[in-house]
């Protein structure tokens, strides 16, 4: 038996997870500009993007991995084809706790094509 809400959820998801293969496979580039905040799906979408530019104070991160949860969007899948398993697991826990500019992950390890 099916909780309530669920065939809701599972739908959502299931949208979330096609609009990150869309900006993956898209037929256009598609960049993505981060000023702020882009935690858990905004991240996933930004990793799924051709390009990322980002204002140095902002925070990029899968911060579902530091509460025990799994991304749905694709953002543990990539980590782990750009990284492997060991560097992945690492990287999806520590993205989010410093801006860009302070953060080596970023800028050197094909997060992002630029801060500006």
């Amino acid at each position: 038996m099916k909780e309530p809400g669920a065939d809701e959820f599972e739908a959502m998801v299931a949208n979330f997870q096609a609009t990150s293969q869309r900006i993956k496979y898209s037929l256009v580039p598609v960049v993505a500009a981060v000023r702020g905040l882009a935690l858990g799906g905004g991240c996933e979408f930004q990793m799924h993007s051709a390009r990322t530019i980002a204002h140095l104070e902002s925070y990029i991160g899968l911060v579902e991995a530091g509460v025990g949860l799994l991304p749905a969007g694709g953002g543990l899948v990539w980590l782990w084809w750009a990284y492997g398993a060991l560097q992945a697991a690492r990287l999806a826990t520590l993205w989010w706790r410093e801006p860009c500019l302070h953060s080596p992950e970023g800028q050197l390890h094909r997060l992002l094509s630029g801060v500006v």
